[in-house]
């Protein structure tokens, strides 16, 4: 069965799926806290670096290219391109151009 949700960011990635009933800023953080959570996981060992290449199929294109992309499977490497992704988020809603969507 093919998952509908990003394994790395949680994001909706189902062609065929109900609309979400959230706002963007409600999905954007809930994307944001997603990718914290998958972070931890990959600090504490939970989730490895291999796991994460294996499940890029399901990704959303952002987050396959933050693995696929990684030169070597490092999990100090993903989880710097995931804080570096964390980062570029906040500033996108922070954005007031972009909370009025």
């Amino acid at each position: 069965m093919t998952p509908d949700h990003c394994p790395l960011c949680g994001t909706s990635v189902g062609l065929l799926r109900r609309p979400e009933h959230r706002s963007a800023t409600e999905r954007l953080r809930a994307r944001i806290a997603t990718l914290r959570d998958r972070a931890g996981e990959i600090a504490r060992g939970d989730v490895t670096p291999r796991t994460l290449k294996d499940d890029a199929l399901w990704m959303c294109a952002t987050c396959r290219r933050m693995i696929v992309g990684a030169p070597v499977l490092d999990g100090q490497e993903i989880q710097r391109r995931i804080h570096e992704e964390i980062r570029s988020l906040e500033r996108h809603g922070d954005n007031p151009a972009t909370r009025a969507s």
